[in-house]
């Protein structure tokens, strides 16, 4: 703890690497200095999503259905993906996201 404020309690660490620590809070993604807690980088949009980190690579399962790949060390977005998870059924769990595909019975 580097006595940073936590303005709620949405705050939560995702997965630490060689590139730092990723946490969220709330819409916000950040990778921190796991040293100082300094911000290496932070993103916004991602309420409601879904993470797996796989190496350096991390995975973003969103509510609008898309899959994103982001480069742990840098933060950039590396590819986009639409996909068909029913996002109540969306999880992670290590290095995958698992979905439910909602199908209407007749």
């Amino acid at each position: 703890y580097w006595g940073l404020p936590v303005a709620n309690k949405t705050f939560r660490i995702l997965g630490v690497g060689r590139f730092g620590l990723l946490v969220i809070d709330e819409d916000q993604l950040l990778c921190l200095d796991p040293k100082t807690g300094d911000t290496i980088w932070k993103q916004s949009g991602f309420q409601g999503a879904h993470f797996a980190l796989d190496g350096e690579t991390l995975y973003s399962a969103l509510p609008t259905r898309k899959l994103l790949k982001i480069d742990g060390r840098s933060g950039l977005l590396m590819s986009t993906k639409n996909f068909t998870g029913a996002h109540p059924y969306t999880f992670a769990v290590g290095k995958y996201i698992l979905y439910a595909n909602e199908v209407k019975r007749q």
